[in-house]
């Protein structure tokens, strides 16, 4: 599951990014049918704005903390690959992606637990 980071580099908000979000959920397709000719435009909803602004602050909110211990591990896992001799990152990266399956995995796992014991 991808998890928009909305983060700059160094941790803090990417606000680009934020409006860049909110512009894209405030703009839908318009299709109009005219003398055998279909039109389609993007129509910006300006009304939507205020609304589309406020959650993307929302999700990148909820999405900070996720996304700086993704990096923190993927920086322990790199230091810790550097020691062992992997020094090139096409040989590294695979290590990196399969640290972060299994940690996806086990947060899935949690949440599905968790889900099973609020239904029983």
């Amino acid at each position: 599951m991808h998890v928009p980071a909305f983060l700059t580099p160094t941790g803090e908000y990417d606000r680009g990014q934020i409006m860049t979000r909110a512009i894209a959920d405030c703009t839908r397709l318009q299709s109009s049918y005219k003398n055998g000719v279909l039109t389609v435009k993007r129509v910006f909803d300006r009304s939507r704005l205020a609304s589309a602004l406020r959650h993307a602050w929302a999700l990148a909110r909820r999405n900070r903390a996720q996304v700086l211990a993704d990096r923190a591990a993927d920086a322990a896992l790199i230091e810790k690959a550097a020691v062992e001799g992997f020094t090139t990152f096409a040989r590294l990266m695979p290590r990196v992606l399969a640290h972060r399956a299994a940690i996806k995995a086990a947060q899935l796992a949690s949440r599905d637990a968790e889900f099973l014991a609020a239904a029983e």
